[in-house]
């Protein structure tokens, strides 16, 4: 059967209407992911900063294991 003209379609993912606390319990969440995101980002600078050479070094392994419990941290979330 055809649409007819007063018809309208509206795809049930665009939330027109929803509570506003309806994501709340998620934010925490989220704020916690790009808190992990950001450390991640800034010890894997760190890293590079460090080079190739510095690989033997007990601070480079530190930052190795660092690196690997939030990446690990961030994938359980």
């Amino acid at each position: 059967m055809p649409l007819q003209s007063w018809t309208n379609v509206i795809s049930v993912d665009d939330h027109l209407i929803e509570h506003p606390l309806a994501r709340r319990d998620r934010r925490p969440r989220d704020e916690a992911r790009e808190r992990l995101a950001a450390e991640i980002e800034s010890e894997s600078a760190a890293l590079a900063a460090l080079g190739s050479a510095a690989r033997a070094r007990a601070d480079v392994q530190l930052r190795q294991r660092r690196l690997s419990a939030l990446k690990i941290a961030l994938s359980r979330l």
